[in-house]
């Protein structure tokens, strides 16, 4: 008798169990600076082998990653295996208007959304060097304002 395939959870088929983790699994993970060097994962990928292989991929597809400081996307995105990295939908970066990140590419002869898009290519090749590479339109960026 095994302990896995016994849960009432693996007895429905496949597709059914898909539909479950979808709805439980969607989400938007905000990530705010911090040391540790992977994401979290959800408790439950963590409970048994067979639920993390049944899930571990639509957790990634469906999970939205938002930055809100710089440093910690550079520590936090290299550390997800690229086969992950590449089911994610959207990883987005929510830097202020006005500060020292931002500051070097500001320019008032330039439009914002011009900008955004220049910042948005620096990063991405930043990014690669270090064997990080995202899909075309994965990566977002959104400015706020600082009060």
């Amino acid at each position: 008798m095994d302990p896995q395939t016994d849960s009432p959870l693996f007895k429905p088929p496949q597709e059914v169990r898909d539909m479950i983790y979808v709805e439980v699994l969607q989400t938007t993970v905000t990530f705010h600076y911090c040391q540790q060097p992977a994401p979290p994962l959800p408790g439950f990928l963590l409970t048994c082998k067979q639920a993390y292989q049944e899930t571990v991929d639509l957790y990634y597809r469906n999970t939205t990653l938002l930055f809100t400081d710089m440093r910690y996307l550079y520590l936090r995105l290299p550390s997800i295996p690229q086969q992950r990295l590449a089911l994610i939908p959207q990883v987005s970066i929510i830097m202020p208007r006005e500060g020292v990140e931002w500051s070097f590419l500001w320019s008032d002869t330039k439009p914002e959304k011009e900008l955004l898009e220049e910042w948005r290519r620096l990063l991405k090749e930043s990014l690669a060097k270090k064997g990080t590479v995202l899909r075309p339109g994965v990566l977002k960026l959104f400015l706020t304002c600082s009060d």
